[in-house]
């Protein structure tokens, strides 16, 4: 629901026959360029230069799209529809500005879908789809002692989440 499947799997399959046409390529430099008297000077060292091109071409696409499938997973597996970033990036054993840049760039790159970052509250994560209605079940308080915005669930009493003082 959240990640972009079309997307996703044209990244795969993209980057996937990138590397295998490069690799066969340059294997098959290697074998038809093998009676040049220049192969070790010339051949060898530009086929590796191309193969090295292509893998630092193709596995960062590649690495975002499964970054995609994962962070899209851990959306997945919540109930209702509003999660913190923090704990989002602890999910993943990334660190919390890390994960940020990364969502941003997923989002952007539209591999990740009907998801972002809350407005009310910049430390959330807002999923919109059909099964969640985030302002029946949730407001955004101001701590009235340091004035920061916390995200609470309705009718639940809780502390500020920065200087531990009662909110309700």
């Amino acid at each position: 629901m959240y990640l972009n499947s079309a997307k996703f799997w044209i990244t795969c399959i993209y980057t996937g026959w990138m590397i295998l046409a490069t690799t066969i390529l340059g294997l098959l430099g290697l074998v038809i360029n093998s009676h040049d008297p220049h192969f070790y000077d010339v051949t060898v060292p530009i086929i590796i230069v191309c193969e090295i091109f292509a893998w630092f071409i193709a596995f960062p696409l590649f690495w975002d799209a499964i970054r995609a499938y994962r962070i899209s997973c851990v959306f997945e597996e919540n109930e209702d529809g509003l999660l913190e970033i923090e704990e989002v990036a602890e999910q993943l054993k990334m660190k919390h500005y890390r994960f940020v840049v990364v969502f941003h760039r997923l989002v952007g790159k539209k591999l990740l879908q009907n998801c972002s970052v809350f407005p009310d509250d910049p430390t959330c994560i807002i999923l919109a789809n059909e099964r969640y209605d985030i302002r029946a079940k949730f407001n955004v308080y101001r701590c009235k002692n340091c004035g920061a915005p916390n995200t609470l669930r309705i009718g639940f009493e809780k502390e500020c989440k920065y200087c531990g003082a009662n909110i309700l």
